[in-house]
């Protein structure tokens, strides 16, 4: 597994791997996305975790957010 249990972490901040239930919810969490969004911007930019952070930057607001 790639998560860090001790810490709630990823042990590889820099990819996002949507294979882990962990690193889905703490991804999702840390970018205030749905789970559904998260494998939709990993699907197009790829794992790169400040790449995927830019992606949602350059999205519009989400309402209620």
């Amino acid at each position: 597994m790639s998560y860090d249990n001790k810490k709630k972490i990823p042990l590889d901040e820099k990819r996002i791997n949507i294979m882990e239930k962990l690193e889905i919810e703490y991804w999702c969490e840390i970018l205030h996305v749905t789970k559904e969004e998260l494998i939709d911007a990993v699907a197009t930019v790829g794992t790169a975790s400040d790449t995927v952070k830019q992606y949602f930057d350059k999205e519009p607001k989400r309402a209620g957010l």
